[in-house]
This record gives structure tokens, C-alpha cells and sequence, in this order.
């Protein structure tokens, strides 16, 4: 008791058997929510979430999640939060035993990420020109991984400076590589906030 959780967390759901997964975490977890949630995940997390959920369940959450489009990182660390909840509250009473990540360790990375967080979505509001210019240094896959977890305004403002071509390609990008984990989507959220930086610099 006690634990400061952070939303870098979700992994410990893979610390839960199976039947203690489906019977305290699953049935309280919202489908809309699930589907927000799973957005910024690894491929164990993702598994353990739909090998548990029955066939109807795992396509209805896997339509919700290609319908809502894209969702702002703080929206999905949110609906993680919400599950991560759920587990500390199973292990205060004595359920469950869950190896946390140590709160002194964490602290620093969490102010660090709200500031990127920040950053991010400033981009909506930068010059097309700047953006342009950030898309011609970017890795594709880089950009891909940070965009699985953005709002509709920075996901407009990249497309919107992308050829047809390329924001096909991008788009097939994004598909391909599947579940991506919450600090991957980060860090290649970073990359792309430092070639900004440096292309405002050259301005």
C-alpha cells in the first residue's frame, strides 16, 4: 500500500494469471476505454488483453480502436492509468503481489514526458514550412511509431504536409508494425521534437 503508480505501468498486467485477469481486471474495463488504452502498446501486453477476451470482444474493441482514429497520448495513458487502478486496488487487498517500478526512479521520467507531451502538440500550431522541413530529416518509421499516440490536430498538420504518396506509405507504415509500447511511441516522439528544434535553430 502506498505505491505511487505511473502510467508507464501497464506491463503489469502480465504479472496477473489469467483467471484473476479476466475475473478483477477485465469485467471492469470498458471497451471504448480498452481500445484507447491498447493504442500505445507492446504485442505481450496487447496478446494478454485479447487472449483472455472472447472473439466478439476482441474484433469489437479492434473496431472501436481503428474507428476513433487517432487519440492524444495523455487520453491513452489516462485509460491505462484507469487499469493500472484496478490492479493496485486488487493488490491492497491482498490478491495480487505486483512488482511496481520503484517510485524515485520513475519521478523524473513522468515531469520529463509532460513536457513532451506539451511539446508534441505544439506542432499543430507550427508553420507548414517547419514541418516540411522536419518531414525531409525524419526516419518514416520513427515518425510512424510517433504518431500512433497523437490528437487529430498534429495528425492533420503531418498529413496535411505529406504528398498522397507519402502519406499512403506512412499510413502503411503505421499498420505494419503492429502493437508499439508507450515508451517507444515516446521516444520517437522526442526524435521528432529534436529535429524540430534543430530545423527552428537553422531559421
Amino acid at each position: 500500500m502506498g505505491h505511487k503508480i505511473t502510467n508507464n505501468s501497464i506491463q503489469c498486467v502480465l504479472q496477473l494469471d489469467d483467471k484473476t485477469f479476466q475475473k478483477e481486471v477485465l469485467l471492469k474495463v470498458d471497451d471504448k476505454g480498452l481500445a484507447k488504452a491498447l493504442k500505445a502498446v507492446n504485442s505481450e501486453v496487447e496478446d494478454k488483453f485479447f487472449r483472455n477476451m472472447t472473439k466478439e470482444a476482441v474484433a469489437e474493441v479492434k473496431t472501436d480502436m481503428s474507428d476513433m482514429g487517432p487519440v492524444r497520448l495523455a487520453e491513452v495513458k489516462a485509460e491505462q492509468q484507469k487499469i493500472i487502478d484496478i490492479i493496485q486496488e486488487l493488490e491492497e487487498s491482498g490478491k495480487v503481489t505486483i512488482d511496481w517500478p520503484v517510485e524515485d526512479e520513475m519521478a523524473e521520467q513522468k515531469d520529463s514526458n509532460k513536457g513532451l507531451e506539451t511539446a508534441f502538440a505544439s506542432i499543430a500550431d507550427l508553420d507548414d514550412e517547419i514541418i516540411q522541413k522536419m518531414l525531409y530529416k525524419v526516419d518514416t518509421s520513427e515518425l510512424a511509431k510517433a504518431l500512433k499516440a497523437v490528437g487529430q490536430e498534429v495528425h492533420d498538420k503531418i498529413f496535411k504536409n505529406l504528398s498522397e504518396r507519402a502519406s499512403g506509405l506512412l499510413k502503411e507504415d503505421m499498420e505494419a508494425m503492429g502493437p508499439v509500447k508507450l515508451a517507444d511511441v515516446e521516444a520517437a516522439q522526442q526524435i521528432v521534437v529534436d529535429i524540430i528544434t534543430e530545423v527552428q535553430k537553422e531559421n
